[in-house]
């Protein structure tokens, strides 16, 4: 009897078989010495590994080993039971098809029950109890796993309980220490602490016990988090638990006192400042946090989920200290869409998927990926900038895998973590005008990182007046006047102001204000309501005004004044802008428009009025002076950008520096017309590339939500059906999926953005495509104006 074939024949064919039968995009890359090619699939926006051999313990431990390299969402072993005689491979592939495998499925440890459990109730069948393996699985059978292997990950569980539990011991720290502090000094105290530097008027009563008490609680848990994540790179330090046993606030604060003395301040000082003025009353909530905290840091899964950005927005979420900032976090699974179309757009892959590339294009990209630099200027907890590091490491984590480039750069893992390190300590820029706020994201981006980072690049800029200098400071949009002035500051200190400009990295503050001169991403949610007072709870007269959480009046005035000045100046550059390139990009604008620009006609001056903008405008345009030409701006927006009176001068910003290539907006009834958390009004995301010149070709993809996503991997399965979408000659697309459609695409060519750059929101009116065109066909034609 002759020799079964090699597996690694095997698995070539059965590589071929899974991306022709299936439509799952699969490649299993014959390699030197006959060795076998593990299978590796990318499916609906998920990274697969299927390990398949004659031997059952090699697939198991081939997949297993896969998915803690990091390398896979999901590992598949297959045990190939039967025998196959040796024919010529189109009928090897033939028997292959017809064959019946035994197949074990591997994902995190920390949900493998629950999925184990999720599959024998969808499937109707039931693994064997003691191995965990399914047996006599056909191949057209595959797909139906993996889909339900997707359906489980993306409801996110694990991670919605986790956070119900941190929200539950925070609710409990919060309720304790309500009870503990009836004269209201312990809350004092702990306000002096985050936000004495700031002038602020934030909250009153409840509210700001609420505020204070949960952050605080926060600040203790993600510290104890950050202590454990990193013990593992310091054998002098024990675990947590072995500090807190007899006295949990004294413990804890000794334990990071202990990493203080290794450095670490900015990760750890607040905290055990937090812990000096706690009462031993709430000794028993303290342990809790911290044995929570030590619970996150071993689970790698939830880490790389953003859970730190989750639980801040919701224990910040209604309070009004955000809405004092004008400042409203982005909601995660759109923070995840923005970023995973933004940085596909950076590298071109918006038109090209990544497993279609050569394998050099694949190695000369990774090298760029390297190198990449990334910014939010508001960055608030961190969110967009978490979102754009996974995005980026994911799409390395894909480059490696698919394209075997693995065997170029070595051990897998640690390349990995060696561009995680890269991303954070050289990559990636955030700003913030609140200190805790930037704390929290330069933990969260540790956390994220799978690496030892040293330092990070998160500043805090002032918002307010330094009275002894006299002058009105800006926070991030000073860089609009001059960066280096920015970095001037910081060695200013006085007044128990501890620096208008400090730079948070978990190693430390340094006396440095250094940010690059151009980025290849800038990703924002930047404050764009007009008036900034509070809205969380009545206010009157002044408070109602730009700026309202100022305190002082003289303070809160010098700081309008020199907002003035910005905005005027900024107007004055965007009309010049707009002139200079009526003959260039923008030739196609309607002759009204072009008069508009030139003659400004009084009747119509407002479209050159930018105030109703608010700072949104600003910070947009701040994005223009920083992007680089081919680097990307992802911006959450009011909607009122589309067609706003005020935000005209942004639009043609928009269609004569860029390329804009995405316009998102949401008509999904159940969760809201928003991208922020907590926002009533309608919102855009937008993503442009900035361009030297314009190619005729050019479309705006423009996106309306019937269903947002609800989960960050529903949002990357988004991201992937989008791109998908879009790829060919339809003008017109819809995404649906088991619960109907999704999104509804619509794509406009660059002529029909300039003729109607009055109101682009023409092209997202309706989700019904039909009623679009017909509107669209009676515009053309004169016979409705809008």
């Amino acid at each position: 009897m002759s020799a079964s074939p090699p597996e690694y024949v095997i698995n070539s064919r059965l590589a071929v078989i899974l991306s022709r039968r299936l439509g799952i995009d699969c490649r299993a890359e014959r390699v030197v010495r006959k060795k076998r090619p593990d299978i590796r699939c990318y499916y609906r926006g998920l990274i697969i590994g299927i390990e398949a051999s004659y031997s059952r313990s090699d697939a198991e431990r081939d997949a297993e080993k896969r998915l803690e390299e990091g390398l896979v969402d999901v590992a598949l072993a297959l045990w190939i039971k039967q025998r196959y005689p040796d024919v010529p491979e189109p009928e090897l592939g033939k028997l292959i098809e017809t064959s019946k495998f035994d197949v074990k499925i591997f994902v995190p440890r920390e949900i493998s029950e629950t999925l184990l459990t999720f599959l024998e109730e969808k499937i109707g069948r039931k693994a064997e109890p003691a191995t965990r393996w399914f047996k006599d699985i056909e191949i057209p059978f595959f797909k139906t796993l993996l889909d339900h292997v997707t359906e489980f990950l993306v409801r996110e569980e694990e991670v919605k309980e986790l956070i119900d539990e941190i929200k539950r011991k925070i609710r409990k720290f919060i309720d304790s220490c309500k009870n503990i502090d009836t004269r209201g000094i312990l809350c004092k105290n702990l306000y002096n602490i985050l936000w004495k530097l700031y002038g602020l008027s934030i909250a009153e009563g409840s509210d700001l016990s609420e505020i204070v008490f949960g952050q605080t609680a926060l600040s203790i848990l993600l510290s104890a988090a950050f202590y454990e994540h990193i013990r593992g790179s310091h054998l002098e330090l024990k675990s947590i638990g072995g500090y807190i046993q007899r006295d949990p606030i004294n413990g804890l604060k000794k334990a990071l006192q202990d990493l203080l003395e290794i450095d670490y301040k900015v990760a750890v000082e607040t905290t055990i400042k937090m812990l000096e003025v706690l009462p031993p009353q709430l000794a028993l909530c303290v342990r809790a946090l911290a044995e929570l905290g030590a619970k996150v840091a071993s689970n790698r899964a939830l880490l790389k989920r953003d859970f730190a950005g989750r639980v801040y927005h919701e224990i910040t979420g209604d309070i009004a200290l955000r809405k004092g900032f004008a400042t409203f976090y982005t909601e995660v699974p759109a923070a995840y869409l923005l970023a995973n179309l933004a940085t596909d757009l950076l590298f071109n892959l918006d038109e090209k998927c990544p497993s279609k590339l050569a394998r050099e294009e694949a190695k000369s990209l990774l090298d760029s990926l390297k190198k990449v630099k990334v910014s939010d200027m508001a960055c608030g907890s961190g969110t967009l900038l978490t979102a754009s590091y996974y995005a980026l490491h994911r799409l390395s984590t894909r480059l490696i895998y698919y394209h075997y480039l693995d065997r170029d750069v070595g051990e897998p893992e640690r390349i990995l973590d060696e561009i995680g390190r890269l991303l954070v300590e050289k990559g990636i820029y955030g700003i913030d005008a609140l200190k805790y706020a930037a704390q929290i994201t330069a933990i969260n981006l540790a956390l994220m990182s799978p690496g030892n980072i040293s330092k990070e690049n998160i500043y805090t800029i002032y918002l307010g007046y330094i009275e002894p200098k006299q002058q009105a400071w800006l926070g991030s949009l000073e860089l609009l006047n001059d960066g280096r002035k920015v970095g001037g500051l910081l060695a200013w200190i006085e007044g128990g102001m501890e620096g208008v400009v400090e730079r948070v990295t978990i190693e430390g503050t340094e006396g440095t204000f250094h940010i690059p001169s151009r980025f290849s991403l800038i990703i924002m949610n930047p404050p764009f309501t007009r008036a900034t007072g509070r809205t969380g709870r009545k206010f009157a007269g002044k408070e109602k005004g730009l700026f309202g959480f100022i305190v002082d009046e003289k303070a809160r005035k010098a700081l309008v004044e020199a907002y003035d000045k910005v905005r005027k100046r900024i107007r004055e550059e965007l009309i010049t802008l707009a002139k200079c390139n009526l003959d260039d990009s923008l030739k196609s604008m309607p002759t009204e428009v072009k008069e508009l620009i030139e003659k400004k006609p009084k009747d119509l001056r407002q479209y050159l009025n930018i105030g109703q903008a608010g700072e949104g405008l600003l910070f947009l345009y701040l994005a223009y002076r920083y992007v680089e030409e081919d680097g990307v701006i992802a911006f959450v927006l009011p909607r009122g950008i589309l067609a706003g009176i005020s935000w005209f001068l942004a639009r043609i910003l928009l269609a004569s520096k860029f390329h804009l290539k995405y316009v998102i907006v949401s008509s999904d009834v159940e969760l809201g017309y928003n991208f922020s958390e907590g926002v009533s009004l309608s919102e855009t995301l937008l993503i442009a590339k900035r361009v030297k010149e314009h190619r005729p070709d050019e479309e705006t993809v423009f996106i309306n939500l019937v269903r947002k996503p609800r989960t960050v991997l529903e949002a990357i399965m988004l991201a992937e059906d989008i791109k998908r979408s879009i790829r060919g000659n339809r003008m017109r697309a819809w995404i649906e999926n088991s619960r109907g459609t999704v999104a509804v695409i619509n794509k406009v060519k660059r002529s029909d953005l300039l003729k109607y750059i009055d109101n682009w929101n023409r092209f997202v009116s309706t989700t019904d495509l039909e009623l679009l065109d017909i509107v669209c066909n009676l515009l053309n034609r004169g016979e409705i104006t809008l």
